[in-house]
């Protein structure tokens, strides 16, 4: 959706929308507090430790991939393919770097057709777990989503 101009991003956002219900985000409320006081308890048995890297860092992470759909284990993968995505959008990158972030977006296209199959291979979906769920939900009602522009990343 980031990289898409209208209507295709309003099309796409309107998919989304029911994940950003006020009773998902009120849901996401205790899973975070979960999320955090995990990361207070892991640093508490570190004795020392680098805040952001140790801490900071891991919780908006950790959020992302639930609010994608994708296994909260794989939050070190996600945020690195997003540096590899992101970083080429700032101004004066290297041709190498734009190159890499064009590899990342094919290697995160192929990582989440894989968590879009399985969710799609449920028999219910709750469109409030994820937007992957909330994607999957509207397609398997008809609204056209195809599995290339699921997975899309940029342009």
């Amino acid at each position: 959706m980031l990289f898409r101009d209208d209507p295709d991003h309003e099309r796409l956002r309107n998919i989304v929308n029911p994940f950003f219900s006020q009773a998902s985000i009120k849901g996401l409320t205790g899973f975070t507090e979960q999320v955090v006081e995990h990361e207070i308890d892991k640093v508490r048995k570190m004795g020392s430790f680098d805040f952001v890297h140790d801490f900071a860092f891991r919780i908006p992470v950790t959020l992302i991939c639930r609010v994608i759909g994708v296994p909260l284990n794989d939050a070190d993968y996600i945020q690195s393919v997003g540096r590899k995505v992101l970083f080429p959008l700032n101004p004066q990158v290297s041709t190498e770097a734009i190159e890499q972030g064009h590899k990342a977006v094919a290697e995160f296209k192929d990582y989440l057709r894989v968590h879009l199959d399985e969710v799609k291979s449920r028999l219910a979906i709750d469109r409030e777990e994820s937007i992957l769920c909330a994607m999957a939900s509207s397609q398997r009602e008809g609204v056209e989503v195809s599995d290339e522009r699921f997975c899309t990343c940029a342009s």
